[in-house]
């Protein structure tokens, strides 16, 4: 028959410890326990849900929600082969969402969103993105080479090893002339292609000229994608493989040019050049009136001014 003992405080005869129950029984409260402090030597099985502060160690079974975030003062170890870091906001418990893998295994660090692994570090330091693109986020940063060796041959001087710009796409060429445009039409053909790899622009363009009448002064293709250095003859490289349109004789006239290193009328130009003097090989500016119709096709490269 069971019985109760109502009382309002007990307290230990001698000392300050308290004994309820038997080492092998068990000791139920149906209320409320409200302590200042409890020490369990074994193990403490709670049902519901456990509110605990300022703990050393935590063996959870289940899911440890923190209020307030988690402070970790040194490092965050786990047995498992396979270790997990993730958020399933929106997802099932256990689903991952989005976090971080360390496979101890593979010895490699794995990042997923979404469900879907997007990119790996290996145990040898590369790095695979399997979705996406990397994007630099600041202008005029990139990718940084310093830890390679440079030249260092007298007389050159390095002046980055950042590599910071490529950009790939295409330009609507034109003819034109410095002192006055002539009037011109185009054929079917007229377009161009360009890539960009750090500071320097590769191309090549096709213009058909169905008329041409007019204009005076130094020549030049517009519509070029950049600037250029600003220094005829090095500049870069430029080759013309049809000049039908310039009205010279391929025979005794070599043809080449250079971009400006400003633009005109708001276009980086390229000014056509032609060499026919062979006594001292000097290059000199196409004049309008020589320009005709017919075909241009040029292609090359040019450092950025």
């Amino acid at each position: 028959m069971a019985s109760n003992l109502r009382v309002d405080t007990i307290l230990p005869s001698t000392g300050t410890s308290l004994g309820i129950g038997t080492a092998s029984g068990t000791t139920t409260v149906t209320g409320t326990l409200n302590a200042a402090s409890a020490t369990i030597t074994g193990n403490l099985g709670v049902g519901g849900v456990l509110t605990y502060e300022d703990v050393t160690n935590v063996d959870s079974v289940g899911v440890i929600t923190a209020r307030s975030g988690i402070n970790v003062s040194n490092d965050i170890k786990s047995a498992d082969d396979d270790f997990f870091v993730y958020s399933y906001k929106g997802g099932s418990n256990g689903q991952v969402r989005s976090g971080i893998q360390f496979d101890s295994t593979n010895q490699r660090m794995e990042f997923y969103t979404a469900t879907n692994e997007r990119l790996r570090i290996e145990t040898n330091g590369n790095i695979t993105a399997y979705a996406g693109n990397i994007i630099i986020g600041t202008a005029g940063k990139g990718i940084d080479y310093s830890a390679q060796t440079a030249s260092g041959i007298a007389g050159v001087t390095v002046t980055s090893e950042i590599f910071v710009h490529y950009e790939q796409g295409t330009f609507t060429p034109f003819l034109s002339a410095a002192s006055s445009a002539p009037s011109v039409s185009y054929g079917a053909e007229r377009g161009g292609r360009y890539t960009r790899i750090g500071n320097m622009v590769f191309y090549s363009l096709g213009l058909q000229i169905n008329s041409y009448s007019g204009g005076s002064g130094a020549a030049y293709i517009g519509g070029f994608p950049y600037i250029g250095a600003g220094n005829p003859g090095w500049d870069g490289a430029h080759v013309f493989r049809d000049t039908a349109a310039i009205g010279l004789n391929s025979r005794t006239n070599t043809v080449g040019g250079w971009i400006g290193d400003t633009a005109v009328a708001g276009y980086p130009v390229f000014y056509i050049q032609s060499m026919s003097n062979t006594n001292n090989f000097a290059a000199a500016a196409v004049s309008a009136n020589s320009m005709t119709t017919g075909r241009l096709t040029l292609h090359g490269q040019y450092h950025i001014g």
